[in-house]
């Protein structure tokens, strides 16, 4: 299935198993509003920090090329115009809890990041897709493509990896390769018809300051379960397990640190060699390198 085009409706991405666990940072208090607001916080899309999120607003054809200039005119391939960026909002997920810089980057030094474990199917589960109410909204889960952003050409906008997405979506989907490491899925939505003002009946509804939305949910089945910081000590891990046992939801502290128990017996027996020994190493002698063990 492409989602070239989306009316009315949320999608996932062709290539994105619905069944395979995702997984989102998220700091202690904004879990706490989470549960007690029972509903998704996706902050807009123009208040992202990276000056280079939604990278399509940097995209101008060539003054010496005039054909490249009526391509990004062409409505059927306008895509930077298309991004209504009041009314996109989006949450950052990952394919992968093992990763370095996830923690240092998303929980900080503090360590007061946890990460929330579900799967495609069951975020949708969960969702109240009855806030609706007929009304015009589009959603989208999708990989992050990382791409070297060769602009001001944009090639990789105009592409056939680019149909896989939904047109008024296409740039915020895009990164730079630097950002390659977060393997990032984002999940985006639409919804220029349901604020107070317009509809007031809805139940998505903006934050207080105006910079995101909340996703109504009629249940929080979605979440499989929460992971600390493996960078806790045991006390904390266990502090922060009594404050948040009220969710009633596993809770487990990342592995990603922990070392087999045989590291020394295995370093003891492998085939490594004492520093006299060292097969093929330059040995510096005073005045230039000889190569010691040939």
């Amino acid at each position: 299935m492409l989602a070239k085009m989306m009316h009315s409706g949320f999608f996932v991405h062709e290539q994105l198993d619905v069944d395979k666990p995702i997984y989102h940072c998220i700091k202690q208090n904004y879990l706490e509003d989470l549960f007690c607001r029972r509903a998704l916080y996706l902050r807009r899309v123009i208040e992202w920090e990276d000056t280079w999120e939604n990278p399509s607003r940097y995209l101008q054809a060539p003054q010496d090329n005039p054909e490249k200039q009526n391509e990004l005119l062409n409505l059927d391939s306008r895509i930077c115009h298309e991004v209504d960026d009041n009314n996109l909002f989006g949450m950052c997920w990952t394919d992968t809890v093992d990763s370095d810089a996830l923690w240092r980057i998303y929980s900080g030094p503090d360590k007061d990041g946890l990460v929330i474990e579900t799967t495609p199917r069951k975020l949708f589960q969960s969702i109240d897709f009855s806030f609706r109410n007929n009304r015009y909204a589009d959603g989208f889960i999708g990989p992050v493509r990382y791409e070297q952003l060769n602009l001001p050409d944009g090639e990789c906008f105009f592409d056939v990896e680019s149909q896989r997405y939904p047109r008024n979506m296409v740039s915020p989907f895009i990164k730079r390769k630097a950002f390659e490491h977060e393997r990032e899925i984002r999940f985006l939505i639409y919804a220029p018809m349901h604020w107070k003002t317009i509809n007031p009946d809805s139940t998505l509804t903006l934050a207080e300051d105006g910079k995101g939305a909340y996703l109504p949910l009629s249940n929080l089945d979605f979440i499989h379960r929460i992971i600390a910081d493996p960078r806790l000590n045991e006390d904390k891990f266990l502090t922060l397990v009594k404050d948040l046992r009220c969710y009633n939801k596993p809770i487990e502290k990342s592995t990603l640190y922990d070392t087999p128990g045989t590291i020394y017996e295995i370093l003891a027996s492998s085939g490594a060699e004492s520093m006299g020994r060292l097969k093929g190493a330059k040995r510096w002698i005073g005045n230039d390198f000889i190569v010691s063990n040939k």
